[in-house]
């Protein structure tokens, strides 16, 4: 089908484009951040999202080695759901 020259074409804007972006990639760094910050705050009891902004600061003016300390516990973290896995699946 083609349109006449000269008619409008109404294309609908997403309002929330941005919200939906941020939205997206929130969700897409969560996912992917091996949960490290939501398991120190479960543990301490601290919101996640104040967790992550501390390790960007530290990050920052430590010159990036608190990553170091990231990867290892997330590889702890990872490490021992592994085990508990096991451990249930030989128990049953």
């Amino acid at each position: 089908m083609q349109i006449p020259p000269g008619s409008i074409i109404f294309i609908p804007y997403l309002d929330n484009t941005k919200d939906m972006l941020f939205t997206i990639c929130k969700d897409l760094v969560e996912r992917s951040a091996f949960g490290v910050c939501s398991y120190l705050g479960d543990r301490v009891g601290i919101s996640t999202a104040r967790i992550r902004v501390y390790f960007i600061y530290t990050s920052i003016l430590a010159l990036g080695s608190p990553i170091i300390f990231y990867l290892v516990l997330a590889f702890w973290i990872n490490i021992r759901k592994f085990v508990r896995q096991q451990y249930f699946w030989l128990v049953r």
